[in-house]
């Protein structure tokens, strides 16, 4: 849970495929949240929120990576959606959260009460402009994932990961990826070693090369829905 003590009247959104609206939507609500929030801390696979936790606060990823997931009953897990640096998360239609948000990596994020930010948007033009461009991509990359769990097949569903990964970083084609294998199979409805052996496939198709665990380089050529 959080660790960090909120200002006053504070308690407690793929291939982004829209980059202009990502970058506009982050000016206005980036100098809210470095004016007015609260700064968190949370180790890796911490818990910033759970499911069903009063929905009172909106955050902003830092630093580090964040996952949005649920889990079945018999304990399973999706996950969503992941936020990267500079992305805004956690505000929910209704008063209770949908889902739980965990940090993938070592995170720091800053917090806005929901009460606070909606008021200020309703005074400030272009900050309500932003919030609205921001929620506009979160729906579209939720579009996109569908699509890709629709259509797709293994491989294409782990290639198409990788691009989005690399687009949302503006990494020109090598990726870091931050998040583990398990994580990637949990976002794509696939399992660990159906993961494991499609990036092996890639690999050998020179779709990706592996430098190392984690970072993957891009091939030039494009078999996605081939």
């Amino acid at each position: 849970m959080l660790n960090a003590t909120l200002p006053t009247d504070t308690r407690h959104c793929a291939v982004s495929g829209l980059p202009w609206i990502a970058a506009e939507a982050r000016g206005p609500l980036a100098k809210l949240f470095e004016n007015d929030g609260a700064t968190a801390r949370f180790r890796a696979n911490d818990e910033i929120f759970a499911e069903e936790e009063a929905a009172d606060a909106v955050y902003r990823v830092t630093e580090g990576v964040v996952r949005i997931c649920k889990f079945t009953e018999d304990g399973r897990r999706q996950i969503g959606e992941f936020h990267f640096s500079g992305d805004v998360f956690g505000l929910e239609y209704g008063s209770r959260r949908s889902a739980c948000a965990e940090a993938v990596t070592d995170c720091r994020v800053s917090i806005v009460g929901r009460a606070q930010l909606l008021a200020r948007a309703r005074r400030d033009g272009e900050l309500a402009n932003a919030l609205w461009r921001s929620s506009c991509d979160a729906l579209h990359r939720m579009h996109e994932q569908l699509f890709l769990l629709g259509r797709a097949n293994a491989a294409d569903r782990v290639l198409a990961f990788f691009r989005m990964t690399a687009d949302r970083l503006n990494s020109r084609g090598v990726v870091e990826i931050p998040m583990s294998r398990q994580d990637i199979a949990d976002h794509l409805g696939l399992n660990i070693e159906t993961v494991s052996r499609t990036i092996t496939q890639l690999r050998s198709e020179g779709a990706i090369r592996l430098e190392g665990a984690r970072r993957v380089c891009l091939g030039a050529h494009d078999r996605l829905f081939a």
